[in-house]
């Protein structure tokens, strides 16, 4: 996704503001245009730039992954506190979940037909048990996140509050790496806005770079390409400058709606910017 500001406008109001110097211009161009990079950056989700916001997105990452997959400890334990329906009722509770954990444990170490007979059991005794959310759930080994995927749902995709587990996972380490990985993500498609205004910045010498934008999202950028610009700002005609985010999923990550507000907002504060160069010149020129 890129965001194309159109400054040929700006380019002749700072030509006369600033004496005719063309520089002057180009140069207050790529600063405008990096200052959008980073208000892009705080606009784009997870929303703000303190650590308490990154902390809030890795725990929501956590808890939807956990609507989809639960270890079986964790079954277990919504098992053994559930109330269950009546046609279960010759069965506690803690009956139940020692019955189920036997029958994965049991499977576990097991092979070929026993094994997977071990599950079918497993999973028999869930559908019969009926315990939300572990409703249409089956027992078996992470399935790399293609469950997790699936279930995300809507523009933003999130997962609903109301998922039903998908799998209740027998290889519980592999999925607390999937986890991690998936955490250790927050902040990149922030980070594309951020290596696009580090790019205006090394592009024009105009320093700042990518201050401003938080540390845990900078630290993408070391990750991940995500980002570039295209810095026209010195041409004769039509000058621009160009961001570029290149995150694939950005889209889910920040709207047009947004993307247009930032850039309504930065173009009110260039504005002001221009009118401050006028009376600074002009006061310069005596007037």
């Amino acid at each position: 996704m890129s965001v194309v500001v159109d400054a040929t406008k700006l380019k002749k109001a700072l030509s006369a503001f600033a004496g005719g110097t063309k520089d002057a211009a180009s140069q207050e161009m790529r600063i405008q245009a990096r200052n959008l990079g980073v208000q892009l950056a705080f606009a784009t989700q997870p929303f703000g730039d303190s650590k308490e916001v990154k902390e809030r997105a890795e725990k929501r990452v956590q808890t939807e992954i956990q609507r989809v997959y639960k270890p079986t400890w964790v079954a277990n334990r919504i098992i053994g506190s559930s109330a269950l329906p009546s046609k279960s009722m010759t069965q506690t509770p803690r009956q139940a979940a020692a019955a189920y954990s036997a029958l994965v444990n049991g499977a576990m170490n097991s092979r070929g037909k026993r094994k997977y007979k071990g599950l079918v059991d497993a999973d028999l005794l869930l559908q019969r048990l009926n315990v939300n959310p572990l409703i249409y759930t089956t027992t078996g080994k992470f399935d790399g996140g293609t469950h997790h995927k699936n279930a995300r749902y809507g523009a933003t995709k999130r997962v609903p509050k109301n998922q039903y587990v998908k799998t209740v996972v027998t290889d519980a380490n592999i999925l607390d790496k999937y986890v991690d990985k998936k955490m250790a993500n927050v902040g990149v498609a922030k980070s594309g806005w951020a290596m696009a205004a580090m790019m205006i910045s090394l592009s024009g010498g105009i320093g700042a770079g990518t201050r401003g934008i938080p540390g845990w999202v900078t630290r993408q950028i070391k990750k991940y390409d995500t980002g570039t610009a295209d810095d026209k700002s010195d041409r004769d005609l039509n000058p621009f400058v160009k961001l570029y985010n290149q995150v694939k999923y950005i889209g889910q990550c920040i709207s047009q709606r947004t993307i247009q507000k930032t850039v309504d907002i930065q173009v009110s504060k260039m504005v002001k910017r221009m009118m401050y160069i006028f009376k600074a010149e002009a006061k310069k020129a005596g007037l």
